[in-house]
């Protein structure tokens, strides 16, 4: 029976109600071939050859006529018994043949190695007579072999740092501690240890943490901290004024086995190279990029905004941040892997391709943000046209008819635009003018030149009309690009590319750009365009003429990065197949200095260097005395004003940071806490309770504000409270014997490295085997006569429940006392933080307008880089350090109320736009620091317009900062952008009539950049100021009382 016309939808309309384009050259990137044909671009997770009606055909064909005897009945009990477990096992065997399946089996292995310093006489013999040997175990832990090549190196150089320094620390306050000794000053030299060795030693580890943020780094950290404090508080040289190097000798004994055993196995067993990764991962970005490409461009031609807010879309876009993240980590763990190769230069390369990738993907955003911008603006002013209000306005009315709004089925997206379709041109005699049937169906240039008026939709009509064609060519030569895999193989980085594909790329750029010199030109030689002289109309024409502009130009800048891309891989091309392929280790060679730095210093900086040294002040000379004012909001003070208490608050200013202030407040808590081991009547205690290792968890949960400690403390009770009650268990199964208890240790580090790798939830998976080790593995210590003096707990037959019980304990203190030290001492709430940056950061942002940005054309650089729209990377780091202290915030309880997450999440990702705003900016900007004539000649004529708008962006920036900084209601009367933006925007419209064909559409593209931008932050910042007033209200008689 075939399918109904209700199963399958309305029917398709006639060819003669839908919008049809004329059929477009395409560019075979390939070959070169330049064909003439009929295609569409294909939605977003539809194949290129994929038809409108497979996936229904598809779907109902799939289904089977008649069900399945096995579908007719309820399965039996004894179905049912036998199919779980057989469900188990394959479940068991598919996880095991995963990634993280053979990552889990990788740490496990290494983890069981480590235990043989425990269980295996051989070794633990030669690790002398001692009961710490476990922290063999915790190394394998700490610096796991589920890493790439890469990440391994970088673990081994961090855990013999973090060795070093932990023994410098020992055997220098052994050192202090035997002076004083032999001057009868012994608690003098107890107290200098503990201030400046614990103190200020420990103190120094929490910065180290802090500052670097590294996650290696932290376990170095956690493994300094541990070595250390072993040696401080429980060997007890230090308190007898005695030289003892047993326990530092066995420390390093335990970290460099924990570090063979575990680079072992991540290189023999399913070894992972960080430069495959990263090969792997540009493929699978470059293919996000490529239909994120294609389905924006097909939203703008079509009209389709639904498409853009499609759950479709907005996975597909996380997935590619998710895969920009993964490739920087994949760049920076493939840097000591070329640099033990010897192949430092390839690395630079690799560099070069992976910023360029995030180019892409930043003019992608921008490529976003301007077709948003155009849906919103035709329904702004097919609102206006229809004199009915914005909000009431129907989704799916059309403006692509110039006589009528007329609602057609196949319209889509809400804004009433048509699907696109192709219909093969007739061929036309060289003199003919006539337009071509496929275009009688819309409003032509030559159409629009007969209307008395036209509307600022038919403008946009006549647009696509002209340029649809040759923008869907484009975008189609650039996915197919995009689609061409660079790698031969995952496990190969032999580059396998097209040497069409440069060729061909530049050849469809520069028929592009023909096409939108010429759509646009035509454009603006139609008379009706200035019959007109309503400001607010006039405003709207060059605002859609700015936002068809600025899309044509944003999609240029995507095709161009392209070109660049393909000319990095052929560098790397070349770079891989030269001959012969010798190391170079150029790295090495501290004689030529300067070239080993270009080899060693991050990409972005030396970039930045080198527009800095080859950076144009502009036409500095020609500037107005209004712009020039504008760069002197910071004066100097005066060196005869500089008073002496001034200049020692400048030295001092260091202290007031909330990292050395961080650093400063752990030492003491560390101090506080070791102190009892100094003292003679308190030791015993501190001994018997094994507080070294209170010490030891007081490190590790410190962190920089109270959220955070109070999220990371929470997850250590959980791991405590799990790895006490495994070391019982095992304890008890396994008979205090060897091979049980070391097998049933395994298992159990199947399920935490499942946590710590799969899960990843790194700090309870450590502290469960933190919890395991000091317990199970200490008392098999202790069975086997590996005693230091622990009758206490047993001795040869451990008391595992008081072995337990003391660790517990142990853990636990030094966790409540890591909160109460983040709570009493310099306290640093993340809500509080969150809000200052919040603020700071819009102030940055205020102050870059108020400024103008397009000053940098005229002033050239700033004096100060605060008022640089070209530190824009820097602003983007710095948001997101806040979005962390917003998840750290969330922990974070007062008596008034939970953190207004959902409010501050909106704000950030408000925030996050705008500063994508500013990218899209800074990328016009940044193309040529140099303003052409016309460009000079645009950016005077406006800058009065531009002064007043930047002012009034800066005024709200200010507005808003003030409001989150002294949490008060906003003012219910705020200035208005988009009046100053429509004057803008009538002054350029009369440029451009008055200048008539002096001025390339080029030089209009710096101002049409800013025009978007300054509409797209006054949508954010109006968002913004909505979400205030929900959080602190408006202005009322109750904030005025006097009382």
């Amino acid at each position: 029976m075939p399918p109904s016309t209700a199963a399958n939808g309305p029917p398709p309309s006639p060819r003669h109600q839908r919008r049809i384009l004329r059929n477009s050259t395409v560019i075979v990137p390939s070959t070169g071939e330049r064909i003439h044909r009929e295609f569409t671009l294909p939605a977003l997770g539809q194949d290129d050859d994929a038809t409108p009606t497979n996936g229904h055909i598809g779907q109902e064909d799939a289904e089977p006529l008649l069900a399945t005897h096995s579908e007719s009945h309820n399965p039996s009990w004894i179905q049912k018994l036998t199919r779980a477990p057989r469900n188990a096992y394959h479940s068991t065997v598919s996880f095991v043949n995963s990634k993280d399946g053979r990552r889990v089996l990788k740490c496990s292995l290494a983890y069981a190695l480590g235990t043989c310093g425990t269980f295996f006489p051989p070794i633990s013999a030669w690790l002398g007579h001692s009961d710490g040997k476990h922290i063999m175990a915790t190394v394998t832990v700490y610096f796991h072999a589920a890493r790439t090549m890469g990440s391994m190196l970088e673990a081994i150089i961090c855990a013999l740092v973090a060795y070093v320094y932990a023994a410098f620390l020992c055997l220098t306050s052994m050192g202090i501690s035997i002076f004083f000794a032999k001057q009868d000053m012994l608690l003098t030299g107890h107290a200098v240890v503990l201030f400046i060795w614990i103190g200020g030693g420990l103190g120094f580890i929490a910065w180290i943490k802090q500052r670097l943020g590294n996650p290696l780094v932290n376990v170095a950290c956690s493994l300094a901290s541990l070595a250390s404090i072993t040696v401080f508080v429980k060997e007890g040289s230090i308190q007898a004024g005695k030289f003892s190097e047993e326990k530092v000798v066995q420390v390093l004994k335990m970290v460099i086995l924990g570090i063979i055993f575990t680079s072992a196995v991540n290189l023999l067993v399913f070894p992972e190279r960080a430069q495959y990764r990263l090969n792997a991962g540009l493929t699978s970005t470059t293919d996000l990029l490529g239909d994120l490409l294609n389905a924006i461009t097909r939203a703008f031609l079509g009209g389709t905004e639904a498409e853009l807010q499609s759950d479709l879309f907005e996975k597909t876009f996380k997935d590619l941040k998710s895969s920009l993240k993964t490739l920087k980590t994949d760049l920076a763990e493939s840097r000591l892997e070329h640099f033990v190769q010897g192949n430092e230069k390839q690395y630079r390369i690799e560099a070069e391709i992976v910023k360029c990738i995030n180019k892409i993907s930043q003019n992608l955003g921008s490529l976003r943000s301007a077709a948003i911008l155009q849906f919103d603006l035709i329904r702004t002013t097919q609102a206006k046209d229809m004199n009915i209000p914005k909000g009431n306005l129907s989704r799916a009315s059309s403006f692509l008819m110039a006589q009528s709004y007329v609602s057609e089925p196949e319209e889509i997206g809400g804004l009433g635009l048509k699907p696109i379709d192709e219909e093969i041109e007739e061929p036309t005699e060289p003199g003919e003018g006539a337009a071509s049937p496929a275009l009688s169906q819309g409003p032509s240039v030559q159409t629009l030149r007969r209307t008395a008026t036209i509307t600022p939709a038919d403008m946009f009509s006549t647009f696509i009309q002209q340029l649809g064609p040759p923008m869907k060519s484009l975008v189609h030569t650039l996915k197919l690009i995009m689609d061409e895999l660079p790698f031969e193989s995952e496990t190969s980085d032999s580059v396998t590319i097209n040497e069409n594909f440069y060729s061909s790329l530049k050849s469809a750029i520069e028929l592009f750009r023909t096409a939108r010199r010429d759509a646009l030109t035509s454009l603006y030689r139609n008379k009706s365009l200035y019959a007109t002289t309503s400001l607010e109309r006039l405003a709207d024409y060059e605002e859609i003429a700015a936002s068809c502009g600025h899309f044509s130009f944003a999609l240029i800048d995507v095709a161009e990065e392209i070109a660049n891309y393909l000319d990095l891989l052929e560098d790397l091309k070349v770079q891989h197949d030269r001959e012969p392929h010798r190391p170079t280790y150029g790295w090495l060679k501290f004689w030529q200095k300067e070239e080993r730095l270009r080899l060693t210093k991050n990409p972005e900086e030396r970039l930045l260097e080198d527009e800095q040294a080859n950076g144009d002040d502009g036409h500095s000379s020609n500037v107005p005395q209004a712009l020039r004012s504008r760069d002197r909001m910071f004066k100097n003070r005066s060196p005869t004003v500089t008073s002496w208490n001034y200049r020692l608050y400048r030295a001092a200013i260091w202290l007031h940071r909330d990292d050395i202030r961080f650093a400063g407040k752990v030492g003491i808590g560390a101090a506080m806490l070791a102190a009892p081991a100094f003292i003679a009547e308190t030791r015993p205690t501190f001994q018997h309770l094994r507080l070294e290792w209170g010490l030891v968890s007081y490190m590790v949960v410190c962190s920089m504000t109270i959220g955070a400690v109070n999220t990371s403390g929470l997850e250590r009770f959980i791991g405590t409270a799990m790895g006490a009650a495994l070391a019982v268990i095992g304890w008890i199964i396994s008979s205090a014997e060897a091979v049980p208890l070391m097998v049933y240790g395994w298992l159990v580090s199947l399920g935490c490295f499942y946590i710590i790798v799969v899960q990843k939830k790194g700090p309870m998976g450590r502290f469960i085997f933190l919890t395991y080790n000091l317990s199970a593995l200490y008392a098999y210590s202790l069975s086997i006569k590996d005693d230091e003096d622990d009758d206490d707990e047993g001795g040869i037959d451990p008391e595992i429940w008081e072995i337990v019980l003391h660790r517990v304990i142990s853990v636990m203190i030094g966790c409540i006392w890591a909160i109460v030290i983040t709570r009493i001492i310099w306290p640093i709430s993340a809500r509080k933080k969150l809000k200052e940056g919040i603020c700071l950061l819009w102030m940055r942002m205020g102050l870059i307008w108020k400024r103008d940005p397009l000053a940098l054309l005229l002033n050239g650089t700033p004096s100060s880089k605060v008022t640089d729209i070209r530190e824009e990377a820097d602003l983007q780091t710095f948001l997101s350090s806040l979005d962390g202290l917003k998840g750290a915030a969330k922990s974070e309880f007062e008596l008034r109320g939970p953190f207004p997450d959902k409010s501050f999440a909106m704000i950030l990702e408000r925030t996050q736009r705008m500063l994508d705003t500013f990218h899209g900016m800074n990328v016009v900007i940044s193309k040529n620091l140099k303003a052409t004539p016309g460009e000079m000649e645009v950016l005077r004529y406006t800058n009065d317009e531009r002064g007043a708008l930047s002012a009034r962006i800066s005024h709200l920036f200010s507005v808003i900062a003030s409001t989150v900084k002294m949490e008060y209601p906003l003012n219910d009367v705020l200035p208005n952008i988009e009046h100053a933006r429509d004057r803008l925007l009538a002054r350029v419209f009369e440029f451009r009539r008055q200048e008539g064909g002096n001025i390339k559409e080029e030089d209009f593209e710096i101002i049409y950049a800013y025009v978007l931008a300054t509409g797209q932050l006054a949508k954010d910042i109006a968002a913004i100021i909505k979400e205030l007033e929900q959080l602190y209200g408006t202005l009322n008689e109750d904030n005025f009382r006097l009382d």
